[in-house]
């Protein structure tokens, strides 16, 4: 909360990355202000996620009725809840961070020039913008328009100048379109049941084909939209919801801007599509295991669940059932009509891997679990070792309580990180098993595991 330096450019980094900064860094012009308070400190990640969660609620329901209106429907707010909460949290969660690292930083009481590069591309995605929102010039963007409101300057208008949107080829529009004509007929003919990125991996994918006699066909991915529609800049620059405080403020000034083509230009292009048309007149249900920012699925499960047939949902990624703030969990539990998880009863768990006969004397027998979550939390672990419940440290050992003492037998672990962080990860496995969870040190035992988990 010190007065910041005149004349000085402003970057925002944790403890660990602005260490490395510093080294590598000579620019004395640099002023390092510490975002770790925000974004390592169980309280404020917990207060984040409260705020975002009850801000969700409202915009949702405020932007079912903008839509509605705009595309002329009648739709509840479960079913634009499925399109949009999880990009709604993120953007949410992002800029309540930057909003609280400003405040508390006082940097926008400071007379300074603050750089922004022109923003030139619209999303067409709800994942485009998701990664885009890591990249330095949407970062400045949002910092930029947070501390312009905080000091009470105006926007300004979308300019219809610009350029918005990249066009695909023309080859890869034909090949799409081409895979869309032989799908859309053998759905027509079988009405299968549709697995969208089950990552059962291709080999499974042609046994639940053959095994089903072609009732059960799996999708890599959908694209629905073919078309470039052109910007709806009127639309966009009155994309607003009801300011009630400061974070709604800030909140108009980027969504116009930021909210993904598919649920505005390309909204109807993608529900009068042939194939999208035949999977919801011909399949009785869709099952998928990522699912979230992917508008495509969103859009067709949305769509599927209105004409009463079913949405399933596969777990994606880890740290199911142990995270108090799961923004992931409370969006399946919302929104799906049945999970499998890894934890839950008939599930993926044991129930799965119970599968997996004993074979001590075959070449293949072990189950390993690649464990390696730790080394993308590296930065935080060491320090917040022993804070009750963090969100950064991973509690994948507890799959072991829900294997069968048979299968407890041939599991195995496989560790990845180096030095401290392996022994702290080790003794982890070690405390919650009571010193029964065995180690694989040979990258020979490794590959002769009968099935490998990724963590």
């Amino acid at each position: 909360n010190k007065k910041l330096d005149k004349g000085k450019k402003y970057i925002f980094l944790t403890k660990y990355l602005s260490s490395f900064y510093k080294i590598s860094s000579k620019n004395k012009n640099i002023k390092i202000l510490k975002n770790d308070k925000f974004f390592a400190n169980r309280k404020f990640v917990h207060e984040n996620y409260l705020f975002s969660k009850r801000k969700l609620t409202i915009y949702r329901e405020e932007l079912r009725i903008i839509l509605n209106r705009y595309h002329n429907l009648n739709k509840s707010n479960k079913y634009w809840g499925l399109n949009l909460d999880m990009i709604l949290f993120s953007l949410i969660r992002d800029l309540k961070y930057k909003f609280d690292i400003i405040k508390n930083s006082k940097i926008y009481k400071t007379d300074f020039k603050f750089e922004i590069g022109e923003s030139t591309v619209f999303h067409e995605s709800s994942q485009d913008l998701t990664h885009d929102l890591t990249l330095s010039n949407k970062e400045n963007f949002l910092f930029y328009n947070i501390i312009r409101v905080l000091k009470n300057k105006n926007k300004e208008k979308l300019e219809k100048k610009k350029t918005f949107f990249k066009k695909k080829s023309n080859r890869f529009t034909l090949i799409n379109l081409f895979k869309q004509i032989i799908l859309r007929t053998y759905i027509i003919i079988f009405k299968p049941i549709i697995l969208v990125k089950p990552y059962t991996g291709f080999k499974n994918c042609l046994k639940i084909f053959f095994k089903s006699f072609g009732r059960i066909i799996t999708i890599n991915n959908f694209k629905f939209n073919q078309n470039f529609n052109e910007i709806d800049f009127d639309f966009r620059n009155s994309f607003k919801i009801k300011e009630r405080d400061l974070f709604d403020k800030i909140f108009n000034t980027v969504i116009g801007e930021l909210f993904p083509k598919n649920y505005i230009e390309n909204f109807s292009s993608i529900k009068s599509n042939k194939l999208f048309l035949s999977i919801i007149k011909n399949s009785k249900k869709i099952c998928c295991g990522n699912h979230f920012f992917d508008d495509d699925i969103c859009i067709l499960a949305s769509e599927l669940k209105e004409n009463n047939k079913k949405f399933i949902i596969f777990q994606h990624g880890g740290l199911f059932g142990t995270r108090v703030d799961s923004i992931l969990e409370d969006f399946d539990k919302l929104y799906g009509d049945k999970l499998y998880y890894w934890t839950t009863k008939f599930g993926l768990g044991d129930n799965y891997l119970s599968r997996f006969p004993i074979r001590k004397k075959k070449k293949y027998h072990n189950i390993t679990l690649m464990c390696s979550r730790i080394g993308l939390t590296i930065g935080f672990r060491s320090q917040l070792l022993t804070e009750k419940d963090n969100p950064f440290l991973s509690k994948t050992y507890e799959i072991y309580k829900y294997l069968k003492p048979s299968l407890r037998e041939i599991f195995y672990v496989k560790l990845f990180p180096k030095d401290r962080m392996k022994v702290l990860q080790k003794e982890e496995w070690l405390n919650f098993t009571g010193n029964k969870v065995k180690f694989i040190n040979d990258k020979k035992d490794l590959f002769s595991s009968k099935l490998v988990i990724l963590d």
